[in-house]
């Protein structure tokens, strides 16, 4: 089954301009993920004529010099992404305007139906304090919680916290506790994530996108 992209690409680069003037005018804060998983906070600056966005990044931090980076931003509701690479220009680091800038659609952004054959589950260490590992297939998620397939024969009653990981592709984990928050029957349960920091909320938003891309994309490093 194909799944329709929850994003579309903006091929225009006035638009794409006009959208970053906002950003830089607004001062506003773009979230960067490199291609090794580090996750920073870019605070823009200012706009330049060239069409980049110049801005500071927090220390400490490993991003280098033309570094390939993800980046994900707001602009009033909608939420855009780029995928380009990041410029040194010392005391300030520039995002290039490259034309892979895409825009989410409001109602999914996201959420993700995980496909067949895409690697993803919600690994449980503890029920409960008691020690569980064991993988949930996930179904689907988002930044605020999703649905897994939960087939090991321990009842799910509602309110029982789930300590465990995200885990998808080689060895990527992302650590998080859910709740549950109701059954849907034949196995499928639906969880709500708890306990999260603003790190742990930015790494969702930024899994939600890399696993988008890969799902529309093809894989990615």
């Amino acid at each position: 089954m194909a799944f329709k992209a929850p994003f579309e690409r903006i091929f225009s680069l006035i638009e794409r301009k006009k959208i970053l003037q906002r950003v830089a005018k607004e001062g506003a804060k773009v979230l960067l993920k490199s291609t090794k998983g580090e996750i920073q906070t870019f605070q823009t600056a200012y706009f330049d004529k060239s069409g980049d966005l110049f801005g500071f990044i927090k220390e400490p931090h490993r991003m280098r010099d033309f570094e390939k980076i993800t980046a994900l931003f707001y602009v009033d509701k909608d939420r855009y992404f780029i995928t380009t690479r990041l410029k040194n220009k010392s005391p300030h680091w520039v995002l290039l305007n490259d034309a892979q800038f895409f825009k989410f659609n409001r109602r999914t952004a996201f959420r993700i139906h995980v496909p067949v054959g895409l690697e993803a589950s919600f690994y449980v260490s503890t029920i409960r304090n008691i020690e569980i590992n064991k993988k949930a297939p996930l179904i689907e998620f988002s930044s605020g919680g999703g649905r897994i397939y939960w087939p090991h024969g321990v009842k799910l009653a509602k309110g029982t916290i789930l300590k465990g990981a995200i885990q998808w592709g080689k060895g990527k984990v992302l650590p998080v506790d859910a709740t549950v928050v109701h059954s849907l029957g034949d196995g499928i349960w639906g969880l709500r994530f708890v306990n999260l920091t603003a790190s742990s909320q930015n790494r969702l938003k930024m899994l939600s996108v890399e696993i988008q891309q890969t799902i529309h994309f093809g894989q990615r490093s």
